[in-house]
């Protein structure tokens, strides 16, 4: 939707960030959809959301191996440093409680999945709103082909990779240089909006 917004109404932009972003045809895997009808429904929400708080490390662990090509010992090291990491567990388990209840959303995200499969009528690279792409180098579910694809196709395009990024790149070790990073380049934009 985001880069739809930007081709259709460029003037109403001074710039865009975009994270784990897709900008061609997707389609998940098996398994993804495996994973998304067990746990995606108000039941296995409650069931991760409950694993979260009484077992952090097992949950962290299942969504790095569902969402990261990352090796095992690297996973392993990121999982020990979330355990000792407040504010990276407390985001997890916030990230969460936010998809709760799972009802209310479930429509929606079955119907993003449905029109990822044939994305249409977007041209990127009409899209000259300055643009910052962030992307995690081991993403398996939003793989940096999408990420790579929009800076080769994007005239005002800039890349951020987390060099230990995953999908969920807050537990990157690069995630408060990334948030930084995304407030200089929002600030150095923004005289590019008028109203």
């Amino acid at each position: 939707p985001a880069l739809f917004f930007a081709q259709d109404y460029p003037q109403k932009l001074s710039s865009l960030i975009m994270e784990v972003a897709l900008c061609t045809e997707y389609i998940p895997s098996k398994f993804q959809l495996f994973v998304t009808k067990l746990f995606f429904n108000d039941f296995g929400l409650w069931i991760m959301n409950y694993l979260a708080k009484k077992h952090p490390q097992f949950m962290i662990s299942f969504f790095m191996n569902v969402a990261s090509s990352l090796d095992k010992k690297t996973r392993k090291k990121i999982i020990k440093n979330i355990a000792r990491n407040t504010k990276q567990k407390l985001y997890f388990i916030k990230f969460l409680q936010s998809m709760a209840p799972m009802s209310n959303r479930k429509q929606g995200l079955y119907n993003d999945l449905s029109q990822y499969t044939h994305i249409e009528g977007l041209d990127i690279t009409q899209i000259k709103t300055p643009t910052l792409i962030i992307y995690g180098k081991y993403d398996t579910d939003v793989k940096p082909f999408y990420a790579h694809y929009m800076k080769e196709n994007m005239p005002y395009a800039e890349l951020y990779e987390l060099k230990d990024g995953f999908h969920f790149f807050w537990f990157s070790d690069q995630f408060e240089e990334m948030e930084k990073e995304k407030i200089a380049f929002l600030k150095n934009h923004l005289h590019n909006y008028s109203i």
